[in-house]
């Protein structure tokens, strides 16, 4: 029956309570809105113990029981699945519900509309700046493994023989030897 357990807080709305509660002590009055507390915080009909009730109240029992009467009479409290409950706390509680389900059914409406227009832009917004880096790392990674391939370079057999643009590498081990030989014939003559 109850939404929840304990609900945290409730409407209250000053004037519909002081013209509900216009006729009654305020012993009485006090006792109305300890019951409602305690229905709205349980989420369901309290049992119908008048010495307890009475405690929770804070008045004696024969006060308890003649002010349940007055309110059972006319209609502030009924009774209700074997104990007693209130149409007020009913309607705080359907309330409660309704706010849930148009807030769900709009989350979900909100959330289709969202993935029917994603763009990656928007998809990389909404990660973190590690993801993003992450993934920028990933991306470079992959453009330098496909300039590798497309040259014919291969991970375990070095560099190629010539890189696309006809120069000769300058790391190439033939070059080496050529420039060892200048570098002598500069230092003997």
């Amino acid at each position: 029956m109850s939404l929840r357990r304990s609900a945290p807080w409730l409407r209250f709305f000053v004037a519909d309570w002081i013209a509900w509660t216009r006729d009654l002590k305020a012993t009485e009055s006090g006792i109305l809105i300890n019951l409602i507390a305690h229905m709205h915080q349980r989420g369901e009909p309290i049992a119908e113990d008048h010495s307890r009730l009475a405690r929770l109240c804070g008045c004696n029992t024969r006060t308890f029981a003649r002010t349940i009467g007055i309110f059972l009479n006319d209609g502030r409290i009924i009774r209700r699945d074997g104990g007693l409950w209130s149409d007020l706390v009913q309607s705080e509680i359907d309330h409660r519900k309704n706010v849930s389900d148009v807030r769900s059914k709009n989350a979900g409406h909100r959330w289709g509309k969202n993935e029917q227009h994603q763009s990656v832009i928007d998809a990389n917004a909404a990660k973190s700046s590690e993801s993003r880096e992450v993934e920028e790392k990933r991306s470079d990674f992959a453009s330098l493994v496909a300039t590798v391939g497309a040259t014919g370079g291969d991970r375990f057999a070095g560099p190629p023989a010539l890189p696309p643009d006809g120069r000769k590498s300058p790391l190439d081990s033939s070059s080496l030897e050529t420039d060892d030989l200048s570098t002598e014939k500069r230092r003997a003559g």
